[in-house]
């Protein structure tokens, strides 16, 4: 155990990531099917990983940010997971509650929704997700719970 990182080392942090693997499907495949604004790169494109999608968002609004900048721009993806699970959503990049600001989280966590506990997170296209809820609408159980929305380091 590191001094500077008291509770936190190497093979404890490995067996979580390990964990985490086992308990929920990988990633397969994002696609950008388009945007509005800045155009710098051709749609659609596809992403293996979830950092290659942040790193476009980020660019985005860095491009769209500017002193004229009003608004946000739109983004529609298509998320595929190892399991077959499917999310089709528009992501709205921009500074209004609600809108995706990639300078405050990760688009991996935006998208998956706050989960058990809260009402389901509505998508704009559709998806292959599931709920279970409790009589006042909170959802129980989910299966956005199976599958990964963060990179998952390999050896």
């Amino acid at each position: 155990m590191s001094d500077a990182n008291p509770g936190w080392d190497y093979a404890t942090a490995k067996r979580e990531v390990q964990s985490y693997e086992n308990r929920v499907a990988p990633l397969k495949s994002i696609t950008v099917e388009w945007y509005e604004g800045f155009q710098f790169i051709q749609y659609p494109f596809t992403l293996n990983v979830w950092s290659a999608l942040q790193k476009f968002l980020e660019y985005l609004w860095k491009e769209e940010s500017s002193d004229t900048y009003a608004g946000y721009t739109k983004v529609k993806v298509r998320i595929e997971w190892e399991n077959g699970d499917v999310l089709e959503d528009r992501i709205d990049v921009g500074p209004s509650v609600g809108d995706f600001n990639p300078q405050f989280g990760s688009i991996g966590n935006y998208l998956k929704g706050p989960g058990v506990g809260s009402s389901p997170r509505g998508v704009m296209y559709g998806s292959s997700f599931e709920y279970d809820m409790d009589a006042g609408g909170k959802v129980t159980e989910t299966t956005r719970d199976n599958v990964s929305w963060m990179d998952i380091p390999r050896d």
